[in-house]
């Protein structure tokens, strides 16, 4: 898994270092391999990346940790921003297809509501889910 972060990061590195991102990265070395599609975990992967990009606002920050919890045999890959956040009520919805948060679209922040549903779809179709 740590593959597949990493080269997702390196696929938009220099469109972040263009936007005056700093990368803050908390990879654990004990991660192990997981079974799945490279492909679509990376497309998981890169949509979070793209919405902490979309909203992170001026605070031009983006953090990213993977870790490991063997009591739950679950992989945990986090991406976050010190931007606009979700409101806790979007919760619920968020992931749906279509779904945009309230802040988002006060903001007027474009965007279609896909991106987060299919990192949901792709985590369930590889046997986890969207933690929050």
């Amino acid at each position: 898994m740590l593959q597949i972060i990493e080269e997702a990061i390196a696929a938009r590195r220099e469109e972040l270092a263009r936007g005056g991102f700093a990368l803050e990265l908390a990879l654990d070395l004990a991660v192990p391999a997981v079974w799945g599609d490279a492909k679509w975990l990376k497309t998981a992967v890169g949509n979070l990346l793209n919405n902490a990009e979309k909203y992170a606002g001026e605070r031009r920050w983006i953090g990213v940790k993977a870790d490991y919890a063997p009591d739950a045999h679950e992989v945990r890959v986090t991406v976050e921003d010190h931007g606009i956040g979700i409101d806790r009520a979007d919760f619920d919805r968020i992931f749906e297809p279509f779904a945009r948060g309230r802040r988002a679209a006060e903001a007027q922040i474009p965007g279609s509501g896909i991106g987060l549903s299919l990192v949901r779809s792709l985590a369930e179709a590889h046997g986890g889910s969207e933690l929050r």
